[in-house]
């Protein structure tokens, strides 16, 4: 039997019933914190042009919701807009083992298909876990040595399992929308590496192609059966893996769990950096003038995605974000790195400039890491001090807390033009809370999230 029969075999079987307690606590914890980063990045480049350019493509279909202004489009549309919100800060859930961004590609596919067809929480629990598993265990089940970002080319499985779960895709149905998938996945670390725009919109892509895959199937077009072990599936043509990895414990241990939320509004690769950065500085009462001669040690995985010097005279924002030398600058000029740290005022600051390009980074080349270790060394008026950071913080290792997971969420939603209103946004985060007991999607949506 094909792969893709036996997810599909899964996929249209698997209820709300199905899933552990600790499973739909934890993705209403990134259910949540998804809305949360979309909404802090509403304001960001290339956001607002994004949505313009697709509420033109698609005319007045009013049928899912904008989650950062509350207008209504087509599904696909909402999709593409909402997940290139909700990637622009770097603020998003990461699985930390598979390196891959899940909520931000299947959160938006499903949630704007449940919303125009009236499905109920529960509902859109059951795909989001379910097609952000599928896209850990796609990640997971690889080797990772190609040019291919994992969160778009295996989200578009991802997302179009989560889509087809809310349309209620049958069997066959659901195979071709896995098919369908395949023939729309893409996306490649030559967007971040030039630090483009692009970069945030590879996930979107993902979600739109898996609302396109699942619709497309549902009306009968057939897809790739072998869409992951072909000679020209996913296994041939994007990644070497094994097979057994992504089938194995299906249906009874859900990745969910280990996926982490962020504490930094940057590339993960910045983050035990940044730990460490911190925790020198608060440990020894230190400011940034009494500090000098800073060294920051990353592995060789890190070096490639954050290790370059710091240059935002193109795309200030996405430079920030994947520079561990302007990160760690921040952390010792303000004493932490916050959603303020990543506007362009603070980005294009000659004197942080000028603090970053100082800053040396070394590469372990022992170090086979992908988000840790990072090592910190400084010298503080003739004291040499050293700190590492081998947990990276909001991973399964040093996961956060329900009270800061809510903490970061009222940050983002205060954060920017799109703003909300304190008690509006407590009311959302109940709501969120309660998942589960919403009826209908259609109904809360434009309530919840209108401008």
């Amino acid at each position: 039997m094909a792969i893709a029969d036996q997810l599909a075999d899964y996929l249209t079987s698997l209820r709300f019933e199905d899933l552990p307690v600790q499973t739909v606590h934890a993705a209403k914890r990134l259910i949540l914190d998804t809305l949360g980063a979309a909404r802090a990045g509403a304001a960001e480049s290339g956001c607002a042009e994004v949505a313009a350019a697709m509420t033109a493509a698609e005319g007045n279909a009013a049928q899912s919701t904008i989650w950062s202004t509350g207008a209504r489009t087509s599904p696909a549309a909402a999709a593409l807009i909402n997940g290139t919100c909700a990637a622009a800060l770097d603020f998003d859930s990461l699985h930390f083992a598979g390196i891959v961004h899940p909520e931000i590609v299947t959160l938006p596919a499903a949630l704007a298909l449940a919303e125009r067809d009236g499905c109920s929480g529960r509902d859109l629990i059951v795909a989001v876990v379910a097609g952000s598993d599928l896209m850990c265990r796609i990640a997971l089940s690889t080797e990772r040595n190609s040019p291919w970002f994992a969160t778009s080319s295996a989200g578009a499985f991802g997302a179009a399992a989560a889509a087809g779960i809310v349309l209620r895709l049958d069997r066959a149905q659901m195979r071709n929308a896995l098919g369908l998938a395949l023939c729309q996945a893409s996306g490649t670390l030559q967007a971040i590496l030039e630090r483009t725009l692009a970069k945030r919109m590879q996930s979107a892509f993902a979600a739109r192609n898996g609302v396109y895959a699942a619709e497309l199937a549902r009306h009968g077009i057939t897809g790739p059966a072998e869409s992951l072990e072909g000679p020209g599936g996913y296994y041939t043509a994007f990644e070497a893996g094994d097979p057994a990895a992504l089938l194995d414990g299906l249906g009874k241990r859900f990745e969910t769990g280990n996926i982490g939320i962020k504490k930094y509004p940057s590339c993960a690769c910045n983050h035990a950096a940044i730990e460490a950065t911190s925790r020198l500085m608060k440990a020894n009462g230190l400011k940034g003038a009494d500090v000098r001669d800073v060294t920051v040690r990353i592995t060789p995985f890190m070096n490639q995605l954050v290790g370059a010097p710091f240059d935002p005279s193109s795309n200030p924002q996405v430079a920030a974000q994947f520079s561990v030398q302007y990160s760690v600058a921040a952390v010792l000029t303000r004493g932490g790195f916050k959603l303020a740290d990543i506007t362009l005022g603070r980005i294009c600051d000659p004197d942080i400039g000028r603090l970053a390009r100082s800053i040396t980074v070394e590469v372990d080349n022992r170090s086979d890491g992908q988000l840790a270790p990072s090592t910190v060394r400084l010298n503080a008026g003739g004291r040499i001090l050293e700190e590492t950071i081998r947990a990276v913080p909001g991973s399964a290792e040093a996961p956060l807390s329900d009270a800061e997971v809510m903490a970061k969420f009222r940050d983002c939603l205060g954060f920017g033009p799109a703003a909300m209103p304190d008690a509006r946004a407590e009311a959302l985060a109940d709501a969120i809370t309660h998942l589960e007991q919403v009826e209908r999607l259609d109904e809360f949506m434009p309530a919840s999230l209108a401008a």
